[in-house]
This record gives structure tokens, sequence and C-alpha cells, in this order.
């Protein structure tokens, strides 16, 4: 037995201290990817601070030298990303052992809502519309998602940072939108409105001379019609002999019809009504011709009067007469002679006003006519008809004999 007091420079007293070990394992509590520089506290049961310890690269930190009793852990701070945890934990210290504690933490999120909507229309939402989520910050996609019955993307819990959202199928009858670059904040909710614009045509329509397709005809006024003939727009023809149709969305027009309903008044009116198919995010160019007015003049000929000379009675149609006929700027535009039957046809003339002149009656028997006739071409392919009279060649008065007394 050794007493106090009986110590030799040669003795030596061995003393084990009552300790035990706290070893905390932080991790992400999502993936349970340990957290590195996570700050705790060790306090004593009645709150006096102990120690504090940082995390590890493997999301480690241990207390040592512990005396064995009760103990409260403390996370007083974390990665930026992250919550804080607000817990405090109880922690019992047994001799001679290591006390474990897996504490989690929570990615800071916020949440996403997505409403997506026609451009034209804001009331409409847009089912089955797929969008890639891209994560900045990740520099990948994390996720596709795909828009409700009611246009919407709702994403709950969705880690703070830096997206971008990418529309990769828009359906059928709208175009992609464009990439929309946005935040997720913590405890927040980002709500974006995307808008799409729904895939529509155009047509262009070309107002021509059917005569010379280089002329253009302006101020020619048409209509833009539906499947029911139920008139849409009208449109009127500019200096450049052209008119565009508004914007039509595919989805509720794959095809039009076009009518002209006016024209000028030297042209005649096209009876055509053109059917096009729209074409998505195209202008569709359609010629229209107009036809000027053409018109012919037939002259009959005949005599004014009982011809004494050749026997003619009044209105014998009379063969040979030349006429010549001039427009109103007094040009020559043709020259006709009439046939066995008293009648002279003229080449079709465009509209306007003519004159008529006769040049030779064809006979001696019969006095030139030196009338001018006004002769208009207001309807196409309509003949024209004029009489023209000529009056007879007055014979000679028969001479007396002479008598003697």
């Amino acid at each position: 037995m050794i007493h106090i007091g009986d110590f030799s420079s040669s003795a030596t007293l061995n003393i084990t201290t009552n300790t035990g070990k706290v070893r905390v394992k932080k991790l992400d509590e999502e993936n349970s990817k340990p957290l590195e520089g996570v700050t705790f506290q060790l306090l004593s049961s009645e709150g006096k601070e102990i120690a504090t310890q940082k995390t590890d690269s493997n999301g480690i930190a241990t207390f040592t030298g512990l005396y064995q009793g009760n103990y409260i852990l403390k996370e007083i701070a974390t990665g930026e990303n992250y919550v804080l945890s607000s817990k405090s934990f109880d922690i019992t210290v047994t001799y001679n052992k290591t006390t474990e504690k897996v504490i989690t933490n929570k990615y800071k999120s916020g949440k996403l809502i997505v409403n997506k909507v026609d451009k034209d229309d804001n009331r409409i939402p847009l089912e089955n519309m797929v969008f890639d989520l891209y994560s900045i910050e990740e520099n990948k996609v994390i996720s596709t998602y795909k828009t409700n019955a009611d246009g919407q993307i709702i994403i709950s819990d969705l880690h703070i940072g830096e997206y971008k959202l990418i529309e990769k199928d828009s359906g059928k009858f709208y175009n992609l939108a464009e990439e929309i670059i946005f935040n997720i904040e913590n405890d927040k909710t980002t709500e974006i409105l995307i808008q799409n614009e729904a895939k529509k045509g155009q047509i262009k329509i070309i107002k021509v001379d059917k005569d010379n397709n280089e002329t253009k005809l302006e101020g020619i006024e048409f209509e833009v019609l539906n499947q029911n003939d139920e008139v849409l727009e009208k449109l009127i023809t500019d200096k450049n002999g052209e008119a565009i149709t508004s914007k039509y969305a595919l989805k509720d027009y794959s095809k039009l019809k076009i009518r002209e309903v006016s024209t000028k008044k030297e042209y005649a009116l096209s009876d055509e009504i053109k059917e096009i198919e729209l074409k998505e995010n195209e202008i569709v160019s359609v010629i229209f011709e107009n036809e000027v007015i053409k018109g012919n003049i037939e002259i009959t000929k005949i005599s004014a009067d009982d011809n004494k000379i050749t026997g003619d009675k009044r209105g014998t149609t009379l063969k040979g007469a030349i006429f010549e006929i001039y427009t109103e700027d007094n040009e020559l535009v043709d020259t006709i002679t009439t046939d066995k039957n008293g009648k002279a046809t003229s080449k079709l003339l465009n509209y306007g006003t003519y004159y008529i002149k006769e040049k030779s009656t064809g006979s001696n028997n019969y006095l030139l006519n030196t009338k001018e006739y006004k002769v208009e071409i207001k309807e196409n392919k309509k003949t024209v008809l004029i009489t023209i009279e000529n009056e007879s060649v007055k014979p000679p008065k028969k001479k007396l004999p002479k008598t003697g007394f």
C-alpha cells in the first residue's frame, strides 16, 4: 500500500481522466453529401459554452476530452446556401466512448410557378408545353417539365440559384418561346409568365394588268374570307399593286379565300375566288390579273333615202364604206370597211371614248357623211352597235328639148 507522503523520487502516480468524445457528422438532407465548414457549439447542461468546432471536408467535427455527463449541441453557422438548423441536440458523453450524432442541413430553396399562355389572349392556358430546367451554376439540365391543364408548372423546394427555362416542345400550333433566365430566392415564390405566339401566316395580294404584268394596279379592293365565306377583313392595293392581310393563326385558319370586290373603271372585275393555304410564319404571295375592258364597234351602213340612181330603197345596207376610228387624243386606232351586208367590225378596243369618221362611201352614188360619231367602250367583251346613214347623190336633171315658134 502506498501512503501519502511515502513518495520517493523514483515513485510515479498514474491518474486516468474520466473522459469521452462527441463526433458530429454533417450531411446534405437530400443527397447525404458531407458538408464542410459548418460550426457547432458544445455547451454544458447548464448552458455554458465548452467548445466550438467546424466540420472538415468529410463533414466531421469532433469534440474530445469531455467528462462523462450531459451536454447540449447547437449549430451556430453553416454554408451560405444552407438553412441554419434551429434545433438543440441533447448529447450524453460516456466514459472512454465516442458519441456520434448525424445532423442534416436543408439546402435553401424557393418555389417556382410557370404560367404558360397564348400571347394574343392571356386567358388561354397552354397545356403540354415541355421545358428543360437548366441550372446555370451546375451547368446542366436538372429536370424536364410539362405544363398541366391550367398551363402551369409548379416546382416546390427548388434550390436557390440562377436558372434558365428552355422550351423544347410548344406543340403543333405555337412557336417556341425564347429562353428565360431567373433566380430562385430562399423561402420566396418566383412566378413567371411565358407567352407563346401562335404560328401564323399571311397572304400578299399582287394585282397586275393581265396584258402587262409589269403594270401594277393601285386602289383595287379585296375581301378576305374564311371557309364559311364570312368576311374577315377588306384590303386595298397600294401604289405597288400590293395588299397584305393580317396575320392569321394556323390553329384557327388553315386556308383563306380572296375575292376581288371592286376595281378601276377601265378594268373588268375578276370573278375568280382564290383559296390560299397558309404557311407557318410565312407570307404567301398570290397574283390577281385584271383585264382591261375591251369591246368592239360594229358599224352598219345604210342608205338614208331611196337612191334614184341605183334604185336602192331607204335602209338598204351599203358595202365598201371606209371608216376610221380615233381615240379622244385623235390617235387613229383602226380603219374598217363595210362588207356585203353593210357591216364593219373593229378590232378589240380598250375601255374609253372613240370617234368614228367616214373616210369613203365606197360608191359614187352616195354622199360622204361628214359627221363625227362618238362611241364609248364600257363593258367587257361587248359590241357597241352604231348605224350610219349615207344620203344619195341626186341624179342630174333632164334638159327639156328646145322648141321654136
